[in-house]
C-alpha cells in the first residue's frame, strides 16, 4: 500500500480495517473524509506484539497530530481525537517505527458531550483554598480552568487526582493567562496524578 497521498485505500467513519506493516518503518496511508465541527476518534491497535504509531495529515500531507502510545508502557497502541475546522479529505498514516506486524485501524465519530468548564479565562469554575472541586475530562485534550484567589507570600499545594485510571496534567496560570508552573506526574509511572507547590 502506498505510504503517501497516492494511496487508494479509504477508511470510512465507523469502519475498521486490518492492515499489514510488512517491514519496520513501513507506512500505510488511508484517505478519510471529515466534517468541520464534528469530533472524531482514531484508534490504531497492534495485533500481537506490533507497536504502532499513528499520524493524522491534512489533504496536502502536512502532519497535524501524532500519537505513539496511549499510555506507555501499559498501552502501546495509538489514539488520536480531532475536531476539524475544515471539511474535506484527510489522511491517517499507520507507521511501524519499531517492528513489523499487523494492525487494526478504526475511525469513529464521537458523540457531542457538553463541556463542564471552559479551558480559558472565561471559565465559571472556582477552586477554594482548603477545598475540593471535581471535574471531567470529556475528551483527550480537554482543558478545565478554575479560578482561585491566592495571597502573596503564602505557600500552597495543589493536587490534581485522576479517578478510575485518568492520567491528568496540572497547569498554573497567572491572572493574565500566562503559564507559571506545570506538573504532569508526581512520580511516573508509580503515581500519574499531579501536584504543584507554589508561593505567589
Amino acid at each position: 500500500m502506498p505510504g503517501d497521498q497516492t494511496t487508494t485505500a479509504v477508511l470510512a467513519i465507523g469502519d475498521t480495517v486490518v492492515g499489514d506493516a510488512e517491514v519496520q518503518f513501513d507506512t500505510d496511508w488511508y484517505s478519510i473524509s471529515l466534517v468541520a465541527g464534528a469530533s472524531y476518534q482514531f484508534n490504531l491497535t497492534g495485533i500481537g506484539a506490533f507497536d504502532p504509531l499513528l499520524n493524522l495529515r491534512d489533504a496536502g500531507g502536512t502532519l497535524l497530530l501524532q500519537n505513539d502510545d496511549i499510555n506507555y508502557p501499559v498501552n502501546n497502541n495509538a489514539l488520536i481525537t480531532y475536531t476539524p475546522t475544515t471539511s474535506g479529505a484527510y489522511f491517517l498514516e499507520a507507521v511501524a517505527p519499531y517492528n513489523a506486524g499487523q494492525y487494526e485501524l478504526t475511525a469513529a465519530e464521537l458523540a457531542v458531550v457538553a463541556d463542564d468548564y471552559a479551558g480559558d479565562q472565561t471559565t465559571t469554575g472556582v477552586a477554594i483554598v482548603n477545598g475540593t472541586v471535581s471535574g471531567s475530562g470529556e475528551a483527550i485534550g480537554d482543558d478545565d480552568w478554575f479560578a482561585v484567589t491566592l495571597t502573596a507570600g503564602q505557600v500552597y499545594q495543589v493536587n490534581l487526582d485522576g479517578i478510575a485510571g485518568f492520567d491528568p496534567r496540572l497547569n498554573l496560570f497567572d491572572a493574565a493567562g500566562a503559564k507559571v508552573a506545570v506538573n504532569d506526574d508526581v512520580d511516573y509511572p508509580a503515581i500519574v496524578d499531579s501536584l504543584l507547590v507554589f508561593s505567589p
